[in-house]
Order: C-alpha cells, then sequence, then structure tokens
C-alpha cells in the first residue's frame, strides 16, 4: 500500500514586521498558514499589508508605483519626527520565512530578512537577514532562495491590466517547455513558406541571405490575447470585452493555478485583494473554495494572502487557513486572530458588515470602488498639500527637460521641482504681482524664475531688476521670487563679435545657446537639432562682417536661433546622450544649489 504524503498547512512566511508604514506605526501578525485571510472594517489599512508585502518582494507599493517616503511614511511616525523626537525617518518591512528543506544546511531551519526604506536610500532598500547568516556560502544560498520566491500582487480594481500581466505571466511559465517551442517552429516554418518569395528577392537584390526568424519574447503577443466563452446559441464572446467584472473575476483563480504549476520559480506567494468583488454571494462562495482547494493540493510551497470585506472568506475553516482581524486602535491598527473565533463571534467583530454581502452585493462593490477612488484623491491632495519643495519656472517644455536632467544628476531633483510656463509670456506676469498674490499662488514655497537671455526674456523680468545683476547671478524681486537669465557662452560672444553684434543684442541667448558648437554638431549630424533663421540682430548687421561670421563652421551655431522644431528632440539627445551638462548651467545650478540651502 503506498501511503499518502501528507502536506503540511504551515506557509513559506512564518511572521511579518511591518513598521511606520502607511496607515501602520507598528504592526505584526504570524501568517502560519498557507492560506490568509485578513478581514475587518473600512479603513484599517487591510490594502496596505499587501502593498507593504509586494514593496518587500517587488520593490514597488503598487503595480508600477515606486516607493515615495512624503506618501507612505505613516502619519504618526512623522508627527514624531516633527515633534522634535529623536527617531528616524525610515520604513521598513522585516519577514520571517520557514526554510525550505533544500536550504535548510545552509539557512537553518528559520530566518529573516529585513528591508528598510530611508531618505538615504531611495527606492532601494538596505538589507538585512538573521545573524546566524554570516558567510558568503550562507549569503549566496540566501539570494538564490529570494531570487527563486515570487510574490503576485493582484489588486482590488482588477482591469485589463491586471490579465493582462497574468496572461504575461502564463507564457513565461511555458515558453521554455518543448511542447511550445515546437508549435512555434512550426508556426514559424509555415510563415517563411508564405514569404519565401520575399526572401529569394532579397537574396537577389542584396545578397543577403534572408529568412524568417521566430520571436524571442512573445510576452506582449500573450498580453494581449482573450478569452473566447461560448453562449448558448453555439456563438462566442469575448470574456475581457463583453463579459461582465463577474465572469472575469472567476478566471482568476484558474489563471493562478496554471502559472504557480507551470513557473520556474519554486516558491509562490499570492497577494489577492477582495476577490469578492463584482461576485454575487454564491459566486464568492464558490471562489474561496476553489482558492483554498488551491493551496490544500499537492503544490508545493505555495501561500496565499487574501484581504476582504466578506463572509464567504473570512468564514472559512480548515487547518490550512488562518484569519486576522484588523481593528483601528488609537492611532494605529491592532491585529486579532480570527483563526479560531466562532462565525457568531466574526459576526459581533464585523457588526452590520457581515450581511452586508448578502444584502447588497452591487451596493457594496460600486461602494468599494468609490472609497478606492477617493482614498487616491485624498492621497494625491495630501501629497500636493504637504510637498514644500521650491519650484522653479522655465520658459518651456524642452528647457524642463535638459534642467530636470542636471538637478537629477546634482542629486537636487527632490529638493527642487521644475515647470515649464508654456512661453515666456506666462513669465511676465510674476513681474507684476504682489507679494500677497505671489504667496498665495506659491502656497509657501520659494520661487525661481529662469529666463533666456533674449528680448523676450529680458522684457518679462520686473523693471526694478538690473538686466546685467540677473545675467550675473540670481535676484530677488520685490515680491519674493528670485529671478535669473541665461549668460551667453565664450563661444556665443565671439560670435556676436565677429558679426559685429554688439550692446543687449550680443547677450540674447536660448537654453541651447549654452552649448558648446562640439554638441550642437553632434546633435545636428545625428538629426536632432537644427538651425532656424538668422537671430533679428544679424539680419540687421553690415552684410559683408555677417555674411563671413556665418559661414564660420562654430559661428553660425549662435547667429542662428535654434530650430523650434527641434528644441523637444534636442533636449532629449541631451539627457539620452548624458550631454546635458556644460558649464554654464552647471554654474546656474551651483548657484542654486547655495540659495537652496539659505
Amino acid at each position: 500500500m503506498v501511503r499518502q504524503r501528507r502536506v503540511e498547512p504551515a506557509g513559506l512566511i512564518k511572521a511579518v514586521e511591518i513598521r511606520y508604514f502607511r496607515s501602520f506605526y507598528q504592526i505584526n501578525f504570524s501568517p502560519t498558514r498557507k492560506m490568509n485571510v485578513i478581514f475587518g472594517e473600512n479603513d484599517t489599512g487591510k490594502s496596505n499589508v499587501m502593498r507593504a508585502l509586494n514593496l518587500f518582494f517587488n520593490g514597488e507599493t503598487s503595480p508600477s508605483e515606486e516607493f515615495d517616503l512624503n506618501i507612505d511614511l505613516s502619519s504618526r511616525r512623522r508627527a514624531d519626527i516633527e515633534g522634535g523626537s529623536d527617531v528616524r525617518t525610515t520604513v521598513y518591512v522585516k519577514v520571517f520565512f520557514r526554510t525550505p528543506k533544500e536550504h535548510r544546511t545552509a539557512l537553518g531551519d528559520e530566518f529573516y530578512v529585513k528591508r528598510t526604506w530611508s531618505p538615504s536610500t531611495g527606492s532601494v532598500p538596505r538589507q538585512e537577514c538573521s545573524t546566524h547568516i554570516q558567510n558568503a556560502g550562507q549569503k549566496n544560498s540566501l539570494t538564490r532562495f529570494l531570487n527563486k520566491t515570487k510574490f503576485t500582487y493582484i489588486p482590488a480594481v482588477k482591469d485589463r491590466n491586471v490579465y493582462a500581466k497574468l496572461l504575461m505571466e502564463a507564457y513565461e511559465a511555458i515558453a521554455s517547455s518543448k511542447g511550445f517551442e515546437a508549435a512555434l517552429q512550426v508556426f514559424t516554418e509555415e510563415i517563411r513558406n508564405q514569404t519565401r518569395a520575399l526572401s529569394e528577392r532579397l537574396d537577389l537584390s542584396l545578397g543577403l541571405r534572408s529568412a524568417l526568424a521566430p520571436p524571442t519574447d512573445l510576452a506582449e503577443l500573450f498580453s494581449s490575447l482573450d478569452f473566447e466563452t461560448l453562449v448558448g446559441d453555439g456563438g462566442s464572446m469575448s470574456l475581457l470585452k463583453q463579459r461582465g467584472d463577474g465572469i472575469q473575476a472567476r478566471h482568476i483563480p484558474e489563471l493562478i493555478s496554471f502559472i504557480a504549476d507551470r513557473d520556474e520559480h519554486a516558491y509562490h506567494v499570492w497577494g489577492i485583494e477582495e476577490p469578492e468583488n463584482s461576485l454575487s454571494m454564491n459566486s464568492a462562495v464558490a471562489a474561496a473554495k476553489r482558492l483554498r482547494g488551491m493551496v490544500a493540493s499537492e503544490k508545493k510551497n505555495f501561500q496565499l494572502f487574501i484581504t476582504t470585506h466578506s463572509p464567504a472568506f473570512y468564514a472559512l475553516e480548515g487547518d490550512d487557513v488562518a484569519k486576522f482581524f484588523l481593528k483601528k486602535a488609537d492611532s494605529d491598527v491592532e491585529v486579532k486572530d480570527g483563526t479560531s473565533r466562532t462565525t457568531v463571534e466574526l459576526m459581533e467583530f464585523m457588526g452590520d458588515q457581515f450581511l452586508l454581502p448578502a444584502m447588497s452585493e452591487a451596493l457594496k462593490a460600486a461602494e468599494r470602488r468609490n472609497e478606492e477612488l477617493r482614498a487616491v484623491c485624498d492621497a494625491l491632495s495630501e501629497k500636493i498639500e504637504t510637498n514644500s519643495r521650491p519650484l522653479l519656472f522655465v520658459e518651456g517644455p524642452s528647457d524642463a527637460t535638459v534642467i530636470t536632467a542636471l538637478l537629477r544628476a546634482r542629486r537636487m531633483d527632490k529638493r527642487v521641482e521644475v515647470v515649464s510656463l508654456g512661453g515666456v509670456n506666462h513669465a511676465g506676469r510674476f513681474s507684476s504681482m504682489t507679494p500677497d498674490l505671489v504667496a498665495k499662488l506659491l502656497a509657501g514655497r520659494r520661487g525661481f524664475v529662469l529666463l533666456d537671455s533674449d528680448r523676450a526674456g529680458r522684457e518679462a523680468l520686473p523693471k526694478a531688476l538690473s538686466r546685467d545683476d540677473v545675467r550675473r547671478g540670481w535676484i530677488a524681486s520685490a515680491n519674493g521670487i528670485y529671478w535669473r537669465c541665461l549668460p551667453p557662452s565664450p563661444e556665443a560672444k565671439a560670435a556676436f563679435a565677429a558679426a559685429g553684434i554688439k550692446g543687449e543684442d550680443a547677450s540674447g541667448v536660448a537654453l541651447e545657446d549654452c552649448y558648446p558648437a562640439a554638441v550642437k554638431q553632434a546633435a545636428l549630424d545625428a538629426g536632432a537639432f537644427g538651425l532656424g533663421p538668422p537671430r533679428d540682430a544679424v539680419r540687421s548687421g553690415d552684410l559683408t562682417r555677417v555674411g563671413q561670421a556665418l559661414a564660420h563652421a562654430e559661428h553660425r551655431f549662435y547667429l542662428h536661433q535654434p530650430s523650434e522644431q527641434c528644441k523637444t528632440t534636442f533636449a532629449e539627445w541631451l539627457v539620452n546622450e548624458k550631454s546635458a551638462k556644460c558649464d554654464i548651467l552647471e554654474q546656474l545650478m551651483a548657484e542654486l544649489d547655495l540659495l537652496l540651502q539659505s
């Protein structure tokens, strides 16, 4: 008789500590089972558990949303810091793992990994681990384990992008299989047969032996696939375009099961927010049973975290299910054990919410969506209100591209925000504003304006400021805004002198004119720069001198205006080629740095 192997209900993750993250000041819980259900009233931070796990494993709080200390640091921790307490501005997530058998020799029966985010680390955390993991071999084993562990986060709002991501993961799970490779080869051979005439034509005309090759990555193609569902009259409907949200949501457990069965990662952890969304009570119960059946199966090292409002999930029972109730307590969140509670006690926990799913599923789904949108709006409003970074106004979007790159290179981009005015005419409005209007506009921030030295830029300056002074440094006007005009480069001065241009006209330069002629020539050769018409002062100058100057290989770059059509492409080329630095702009940024520190 063959003995059945008993599947241990314990999950890969044994315990989690979260500190100072969003709504949590400090929270500990022990997800000891393979299926862990997190429930509670609204606004208790259930989704923040998922975001913290996603931050730990994937380096982002939500899909395509990087960690931002301004948003993700808890308000209570921020109050500690602003109140003068000697505490660090940090967020950390600490995960205790139950070591899989194949890693126990190196890592022991269990270990922890702690990842900390702070102003100095940015979006890349500092990592610590259990003290018994010390030598190089142990650390290599830890790295291999983490690389083989995959956390997949499915947020509450399950739009087309969620299904596209799951389909791409399904592709990655099967891409290396022999059957898939063979099918792709048959497909490619058929395409080659259909395009043989084109290949022969290329061979005859160009002397090149060409044949269609299979694509190396079909992930993008898979992300665009759809499910065809059959209907009663024998026709079919698109799952993602024609079927309702509830039908779509019922496909998610099967996609998860498929990926977990075939994916190259040895250990899978899934985080699903509100799987009951858009489901009737009966469908939610069926989904809960299906997900529990997955974790109870023979799947190795598969662990599931779920946040929910529905009794279909938090009333589940079994050795492989752990439940946690989140409740607000003072200025923090308290975690209560819900695993051993009776249904009556769970009803007391949730109050009226226990019965709402059965009474009004559609109403609850709409309210949850509204809550999520409201939370997004509140987060954005809070970010705008609390953001105290000074504002640096520049004339146009191409200027903003270059200046932002320079600030980033100097690590100043978190200290000042660059804003394009969309034209020099808007800059002139600042010069006539009273101090109280400026204060209202900037909402308490400091304001800086950087202008070209052409006629329009000079006319936008406050009348009380010296034109020469603002070309030598940042000057504050009566309303508190600092002004600066771009000074001409030595090469621009030489070009103006060669053409006989003097006075104010000899200082009329745009941001593009700060760069050496060699940089402009390289951009011109790359198709990223172009020359516009000669400047007004050039057209009215002495024809002989102007003609000789325009014929000069370098002078022409400064006597012509930069092409308006090429401003954006030139700015992008400077950034991409890492050529945005130049002496004049570096000096301006150094001056700005000193002002920001004052």
